[in-house]
């Protein structure tokens, strides 16, 4: 008998706390990876919609979640590159690299979308930098060798004129 009121007073107190919304914590932690992926998902497909205010609010709710996960700052930075809001997305770029500074690859691939911002607002040189580190980063990237041709070559216009 003592075990049956023990049970139910248990059960009780469950279904107390669960209709309070006090969850154990490891419930807790799934439920933020759930809203994550879910914030992360619903970014990538506003994105490829170019809808840029919906996908980079997306990934901001999904940064405040994990703010240190290098592939949404990476993301965000793409989404308002291509939203031309130039300056947001060289901050995201940035944030990315310092989040996986070993990764050399990684670095190539920021450095390169960074070139790209700066080559858009007309800074050149500051451009050429950027190819040129991401050239230093990881030579495989054929791109960073182009860029930093073209950039020379706008530079050395520029000068002329």
């Amino acid at each position: 008998m003592r075990k049956l009121i023990l049970i139910s007073t248990f059960a009780a107190l469950a279904v107390t706390w669960c209709s309070l919304g006090a969850v154990p914590s490891w419930a807790g932690e799934t439920a933020k990876a759930d809203r994550f992926e879910h914030h992360f998902a619903r970014a990538q497909a506003e994105l490829k919609a170019d809808h840029f205010k919906s996908a980079a609010e997306q990934y901001r709710l999904a940064l405040t979640i994990k703010p240190r996960h290098a592939q949404v700052r990476f993301e965000l930075g793409e989404t308002y590159r291509r939203w031309g809001h130039y300056y947001e997305a060289r901050k995201s770029y940035r944030l990315a690299l310092m989040l996986k500074p070993a990764d050399r690859q990684w670095e190539g691939r920021c450095r390169i979308e960074l070139a790209s911002c700066w080559e858009a607002v007309g800074l050149y040189r500051q451009a050429l930098l950027e190819y040129r580190l991401a050239l230093n980063a990881d030579p495989t990237r054929s791109e960073a060798a182009t860029g930093g041709k073209r950039m020379a070559a706008a530079e050395r216009k520029r000068r002329k004129d």
